[in-house]
């Protein structure tokens, strides 16, 4: 068996970790949104865990694919906006997320037109100008806290344990993806070096939401 499948699954128990530490402590995030943020969670594990059953057991790579292209990664961007969104509530930057859900609508829509089918498993575009506009948001929030008496708190703020955690993974991953397509088909060897810190950086973002989920303290 290829050792990447081992890998693979490693990578979704730190998905499952996350997700289990969120409803083990559900009840401090009941009737307030973060309420939600398992449940995206572990809409993200089960469709990691589809995906792999469409690719190894069925063998419909395609549809695997057609998931994570169509489904995964835009609910992920999405969800996160909303997520910015309903924190910035009651401040001057309360409608940059909805600016940035924007922008990434439009960016994905001109992928799905313009890119054509079979050429490109990979969204590079929209997927890059996701990531901008995800890390616009992120360095928004920390720059925010640092003028903030909540910085004192810090350790106790899920959405600092969150947006640590994304900005890890996607400033880190940000050359990763946006080259996705050309590593993937040119440069195999550099494709799979970056493939590893990819997971391991992806394993440290879910493992800052687990920390996040214990220490956080909700108003």
């Amino acid at each position: 068996m290829d050792h990447t499948v081992y890998i693979r699954w490693a990578h979704n128990a730190f998905e499952l970790m996350a997700c289990v530490t969120g409803f083990v402590y559900w009840r401090k995030l009941r009737g307030t949104y973060w309420q939600w943020f398992p449940v995206y969670l572990a809409l993200i594990l089960a469709m990691e865990l589809c995906g792999k059953y469409l690719r190894d057991v069925l063998g419909h790579v395609d549809w695997n694919f057609i998931l994570f292209r169509y489904v995964c990664i835009p609910l992920q961007f999405l969800f996160y906006c909303w997520l910015f969104r309903q924190y910035f509530k009651g401040t001057p930057v309360r409608g940059l997320p909805l600016l940035a859900a924007a922008v990434y609508v439009l960016s994905f829509g001109a992928d799905v037109a313009l890119v054509q089918p079979g050429r490109f498993w990979f969204f590079s575009f929209s997927y890059t100008v996701g990531n901008l506009v995800l890390l616009v948001l992120i360095f928004t929030y920390f720059i925010r806290l640092v003028r903030d008496e909540e910085a004192l708190q810090f350790k106790t703020s899920l959405m600092f344990w969150v947006c640590f955690g994304l900005l890890l993974f996607y400033l880190g991953t940000m050359p990763f993806y946006g080259l996705h397509n050309t590593l993937r088909m040119k440069y195999p060897a550099i494709f799979m070096v970056y493939w590893y810190i990819q997971i391991t950086l992806s394993a440290l973002m879910y493992s800052s939401f687990t920390l996040g989920f214990i220490w956080s303290r909700q108003k």
